[in-house]
């Protein structure tokens, strides 16, 4: 790391030695049970199975496992330390923490603030009970009345209306951003179901596909279920189509203007095309290995094969077309009783790990629905995992712009040291600010992470109060060069053999005195990392919600909200 000027007597090693843990949670037990793949119960309708509605974006009902159509149905064709302080010596690169056995501070949430409002409360029950009772007391009061009074028929229509609290339409909440942003972590923590989402680590995951997580589905009946969903033969055809483009454009049509990152995009996305060939065609002899697979592809682009197409388009409509049909669409569904069941039972069927030498249908994965039992949050809201607006495929962003419509809310999630200029970010408050009449949220997440020199020079430099995480490292100079001190003495005495039972006292009372100061740059510790984690998050809420006030109605500020590895 490279040094700079922090201050009087503070140097950058002393500003990145601290080391900041993750809260490990632990594992549920494997489900020992053999959780089958249960299929759906038939749709409603009956629709030729080659007939392709994938023109409308269908979500699950409230507790209804079976799809319906939700919302609008889009058509998929269109759419600064003080200066007059003294100068002194650097100290030297144990300061922050040289005693033997000295635990690293990790950042806690002690100083952080509860949410002003709560998701769910246990009262709401009762309360709704106690509505319910008032409309139920003037029934047992006009009933035995009952008469063809206009007036009277009224009032009882309308208190046994009233008898029955209405539910409270679930508010759609999207959570929008890139791969390794941290959006797993935060839809765990908000759950607090750790590993509910998370990335695939043996594999590829399929990019770009909406996971909506809720409540239970109504036929439900184990503590996890998914719903996983497939695209139809027309949207399967132009997935394929753009797949064939990404390969053709970089092998046999790149420009030799490109610059290094262009071409490097462009090989990516060839390579990527290459890849799901073969995953989605391993049953053919033509992609039984890359070097055969590339090969083929080359011949059917000098030869302008344009039928292999339509074989490749009828390949993946007949695998599909074995998968469950549910309401008006093929899909797999499965239930387990723990979570890491559930992850056993889908990975293979949405991600590229498989355990076979058969094909798997990830790439044509179009949305997937994850239903949750006993969850206070998903009990009152879904949330939609979507990855993005960056995809390069265009089938897949438009894909995410429609899901995007059908929600109230949009989180975007972000590292709290990229926030500021990620593309993406930007994006979304522009495009869909007043669209969504500012029902938008950035969440920085990692905001107790990468404290170190840098950070603490941006901050200084952009203004924000940096002195008390100074003074903080200078008193555990001093306090660390006590205690290296009193330490060699209490060794040194320790050797010496010829010691009276008074000095032996006086040897434990002064290692009494080091454990003391041990425990003292512990706090001082945390208070120096509790103090530039709230800073940063300070600034950064600051430069965000100036960056962004013209792309909210009048009058409204951006939520932001920054949450630490801890949560």
């Amino acid at each position: 790391m490279a040094s700079g000027e922090l201050g009087p007597g503070v140097d950058d090693s002393q500003l990145s030695q601290t080391l900041l843990g993750k809260r490990k949670r632990n594992d549920d037990l494997e489900d020992g049970s053999s959780d089958d793949a249960s299929e759906p119960g038939a749709g409603n309708g009956n629709i030729d199975g080659n007939a392709d509605v994938d023109d409308s974006l269908f979500i699950p009902e409230d507790n209804n496992m079976s799809l319906v159509p939700y919302g609008t149905v889009f058509d998929e064709e269109n759419d600064s330390m003080a200066g007059d302080m003294v100068e002194e010596d650097v100290f030297d690169e144990d300061a922050l923490g040289m005693l033997d056995n000295h635990d690293r501070i990790t950042y806690t949430e002690v100083s952080e603030k509860f949410p002003s409002r709560a998701i769910y409360d246990d009262k709401v029950p009762a309360i709704k009970n106690s509505l319910a009772e008032i409309p139920q007391k003037v029934l047992d009061i006009l009933l035995p009345h009952k008469c063809d009074l206009v007036h009277l028929q009224t009032h009882i229509a309308a208190a046994g209306e009233l008898a029955h609290v209405p539910k409270s339409k679930k508010p759609r909440i999207a959570l929008i951003g890139n791969a390794g942003v941290g959006k797993s972590s935060t839809l765990n923590a908000l759950t607090d179901i750790p590993e509910l989402a998370k990335s695939l680590a043996g594999g590829q995951s399929c990019t770009c596909v909406p996971t909506e997580y809720s409540g239970p589905f109504a036929d439900q009946t184990k503590k996890y279920a998914a719903i996983i969903r497939y695209f139809g033969v027309r949207a399967i055809r132009r997935l394929l189509e753009e797949y064939i483009e990404h390969y053709n454009t970089f092998y046999h049509e790149a420009d030799d203007d490109w610059d290094q990152e262009t071409r490097q995009m462009f090989d990516r996305r060839a390579k990527n095309a290459l890849m799901i060939f073969q995953i989605l065609f391993r049953d053919w002899k033509e992609f039984s290995s890359r070097q055969t697979a590339k090969s083929f592809l080359d011949t059917c682009y000098a030869q302008h094969n344009t039928t292999v197409i339509d074989l490749m388009v009828k390949s993946c409509d007949d695998k599909v077309k074995n998968k469950p049909y549910v309401n008006h669409r093929y899909s797999d569904k499965v239930e387990a009783s723990t979570r890491s069941r559930l992850r056993e039972l889908i990975d293979p069927l949405i991600g590229s790990k498989s355990s076979n030498k058969e094909a798997t249908l990830w790439p044509l994965v179009k949305q997937v629905f994850i239903g949750v039992e006993g969850s206070r949050v998903l009990d009152q809201l879904t949330l939609i995992d979507l990855p993005g607006l960056s995809d390069s495929l265009s089938s897949r962003h438009e894909l995410c712009s429609k899901y995007i419509k059908t929600c109230d809310w949009i989180w975007a999630v972000a590292p709290i040291s990229r926030v500021i200029d990620d593309n993406l970010i930007f994006g979304i408050v522009q495009r869909y600010g007043k669209l969504f009449r500012g029902r938008i949220m950035i969440i920085c997440t990692h905001s107790d992470a990468d404290i170190d020199t840098r950070l603490y020079r941006e901050l200084r430099d952009g203004g924000i109060d940096m002195q008390p995480y100074a003074e903080a490292t200078l008193e555990m100079k001093a306090l660390t060069k006590a205690a290296n001190a009193l330490a060699s003495e209490v060794r040194r005495e320790r050797r010496d053999k010829r010691r009276t039972k008074d000095q032996m006292r006086l040897t434990d009372q002064k290692r009494d005195q080091v454990e003391n100061m041990e425990q003292k740059l512990k706090a001082l510790e945390l208070q120096q990392t509790e103090h530039i984690v709230k800073a940063r998050n300070e600034y950064v809420t600051q430069e965000l919600q100036l960056g962004f006030e013209d792309y909210l109605p009048n009058g409204m500020t951006l939520a932001v909200h920054c949450i630490s590895n801890m949560h």
